[in-house]
């Protein structure tokens, strides 16, 4: 205001007969001013703010601050959205001054610089007096600006009245990504797939870190810092299928996880020890086999402003490497009726099946299988082990056929054959319970290990 001051005291001094200008703003308020223009006046929904932080659109008309700053919403000047308007009126003293008319210009502050250089400053903001001479005139910022602006009113009736107010555009925040952190684990997500990996861990405690990092306009004279940023909301939840699946396990066992803000984002307590907190062995392994099967995208993440709208929603796939291995002993059966001691080991037997509903009545390699040739030639596929000694069991060919008509594992008249493709051991026919290929030297009782083998031919017989 020092340069407002200095021309006052100038103008009073000199002249005996002075035109002095004091110009306060009205945003948004005149549009009785140009009723041709007065439809493209809208509602105010941004804000503009001097140099101590007041409200210039507020309905009222203000004095000329110092600086003026135009802070859009995100997007509004960028989504084919009305221009923001003011409209500045320049008092002209005396009342009685016999030329009271002014001319309204604006600069770049430093039009050399690498933002500014080249630019025509109409293209970002420009003011229209309403008519010829006018106090009254309408600043319009078209798009973001790179380059302070400064804007003048000087008096036509004396060149050294003049005012002049600095124009600003503040950065706007234009959305977010997310990055994920948990202790011991290494979840991670793909912002541009908004896809991403998460852990269920029932030995865990800590949670999964959400943090934040905003993305913001390139386009501005001032920066907005974080802190003026609202954190977006947060909330989880499973998809239906597996909703559906925990559920059957144990009522209301898909609880709502606890999500908890931090200084930049929240913590989220995500399938963790408390999860399964008081369960039996039994529901545990019924909860743990409910997320294998559903792991593909079974988290959904969906974040929202403070007002309840939608910005953005995340899938996450479910690694369950951790759960896989917290399985539970249900129960303890003797297979032996009696047991053996001294230097005689005990003998069990091993027998192998194909996974699924469809497998049949037959053994794997059992005359008249379809699988007998599924064997690698030199593996390992014996039909005992005997306590105390570890045993490696091998896979099985990653393509083969069947033999065929008249083979000695199929039955059937047809030709041709069909094929088949082997996808790994389980320790349970609906392939819920992996099996690594060893056998530890510990381990007791007759195993039956089921092969998942998958057709990828077929013939008729």
């Amino acid at each position: 205001m020092n340069n407002i001051i200095k021309n006052k005291k100038l103008s009073i001094t000199v002249l005996s007969v002075i035109t002095i200008l004091s110009i306060t703003l009205g945003i948004g308020l005149i549009a009785k001013l140009s009723s041709d223009k007065s439809s493209s006046i809208v509602a105010v929904t941004d804000k503009v703010i001097d140099e101590n932080g007041n409200a210039l659109n507020d309905g009222k008309i203000h004095e000329m601050p110092h600086t003026m700053l135009f802070a859009p919403k995100s997007g509004l000047l960028s989504s084919g959205n009305e221009p923001m308007k003011a409209i500045v009126s320049a008092s002209v003293y005396p009342q009685n001054a016999v030329n009271k008319a002014v001319d309204w210009d604006l600069e770049f502050v430093n039009a050399e610089s690498e933002w500014a250089s080249g630019k025509n400053i109409s293209d970002y903001v420009t003011v229209t007096p309403v008519s010829d001479g006018s106090s009254i005139a309408e600043i319009s910022c078209l798009q973001a600006f790179g380059e302070q602006i400064k804007l003048t009113v000087t008096s036509r009736d004396n060149s050294d009245a003049k005012l002049f107010c600095l124009v600003d555009y503040k950065q706007q925040y234009t959305g977010f990504s997310i990055s994920l952190s948990q202790t011991g684990k290494t979840p991670s997500v793909n912002n541009d797939t908004k896809k991403g990996t998460v852990y269920a861990d029932f030995g865990n405690e800590d949670p999964l870190l959400v943090a934040f990092s905003y993305v913001k306009s390139d386009v501005y004279t001032v920066a907005m810092s974080d802190s003026e940023i609202t954190a977006p909301t947060v909330s989880v939840e499973y998809k239906s299928a597996l909703t559906t699946a925990l559920n059957a396990v144990k009522a209301n066992a898909a609880k709502t996880p606890t999500i908890t803000p931090t200084g930049n984002g929240y913590e989220v307590g995500l399938l963790l020890k408390d999860f399964v907190a008081g369960y039996t062995a039994s529901e545990t392994n019924g909860i743990i086999n409910a997320l294998d099967r559903n792991k593909s995208s079974g988290i959904i993440f969906y974040f929202g402003d403070e007002n309840g709208n939608s910005l953005a929603t995340y899938t996450f796939t479910i690694d369950v490497t951790a759960i896989k291995t917290q399985l539970k002993v249900e129960s303890v059966t003797l297979d032996k009726t009696g047991i053996i001691f001294g230097e005689e080991k005990a003998v069990y037997n091993i027998t192998y099946k194909k996974a699924g509903a469809n497998a049949g009545d037959l053994t794997l390699f059992e005359v008249g299988s379809e699988y007998g040739l599924s064997k690698v030639s030199d593996g390992y596929y014996p039909e005992t082990y005997t306590y105390g000694e570890a045993v490696n069991i091998s896979n099985l060919k990653a393509r083969f056929s069947c033999g065929g008509p008249g083979s000695d594992y199929h039955s059937g008249n047809g030709s041709g054959s069909a094929g088949y493709a082997f996808k790994g051991w389980y320790l349970d026919s609906a392939k819920t319970i992996a099996f690594d290929g060893v056998i530890p030297a510990g381990t007791i009782g007759d195993i039956t290990l089921y092969a998942d083998i998958e057709v990828t031919s077929t013939h008729f017989y």
